[in-house]
């Protein structure tokens, strides 16, 4: 296993342990899964807006739910 530090001020510290002791856990836990889920949401973003760019630049285009009920079916 890697370590990292990470440099905080005593209230920082203080902070974090306190919401450690909230969430019955350490305080390296905390900053591992909350820096965690942050960048995966943040990396969804990024991809999606890229996504959705392709998409737009790719001319094609959208065909609307009553259409697709009509040809398919509604079951």
């Amino acid at each position: 296993m890697a370590n990292i530090y990470v440099h905080v001020s005593k209230d920082e510290k203080a902070w974090l342990q306190h919401m450690a002791t909230l969430y019955n856990t350490s305080i390296s836990d905390l900053l591992l899964t909350y820096s965690i889920e942050e960048l995966e949401d943040s990396y969804d973003s990024i991809v999606g807006e890229l996504a959705h760019k392709e998409y737009i630049n790719s001319g094609k285009k959208t065909v609307s739910m009553t259409k697709v009920i009509k040809k398919f079916g509604n079951d």
